[in-house]
C-alpha cells in the first residue's frame, strides 16, 4: 500500500483460503517487478497481480486457496474478457529473477479454474 516501497499486489491469497484485497484491479500494483510477457513490458501497469501465501515454487496447492483464487479470479476474466491463457506466473513474466509458481502447481490451478470459468 506504500508507493514508495513499489512492492504490492492486488490480493494475496493464505493458505486456509483467506483473501485480502490490496487494490482494485484498475490500480497499479508492483506485483511484477521488471517482466514481459506476450510482446508487453511492465505487467505493474497493466495486469492484476495475485499471489498465494508462502513459497510456491516448494509446495502444493491447496484446494481452499486455490477455489478462494477462482472466486477472485473469474469475475475479473469476465469483467475484462480474458481467457485461461491470460493467466501465468512469475516465473513466466520475470524468468531468472522470480519461481513461483511450481510449473505443476500452475497447471493444476488453471485446470481449477478452467472448471469454475465454465
Amino acid at each position: 500500500m506504500n508507493p514508495a516501497s513499489r512492492v504490492s499486489y492486488h490480493c494475496i491469497v493464505a493458505r486456509e483460503g483467506r483473501r485480502t484485497v490490496l487494490a482494485d484491479p484498475d490500480e497499479r500494483a508492483w506485483h511484477a517487478g521488471v517482466s514481459s510477457w506476450l510482446g508487453r513490458k511492465d505487467l505493474n501497469s497493466w495486469s492484476v497481480g495475485a499471489a498465494f501465501e508462502g513459497d510456491t515454487n516448494e509446495r502444493e496447492l491447496g484446494l481452499e486457496e486455490m477455489a478462494s483464487m477462482a472466486d477472485y479470479l473469474v469475475p475479473i476474466m469476465k469483467r475484462y474478457d480474458l481467457v485461461l491463457g491470460d493467466v501465468t506466473d512469475h516465473r513466466t513474466v520475470s524468468p531468472g529473477r522470480k519461481d513461483d509458481l511450481r510449473p505443476q502447481e500452475l497447471a493444476r490451478f488453471k485446470s481449477y479454474l478452467s472448471t469454475r470459468l465454465s
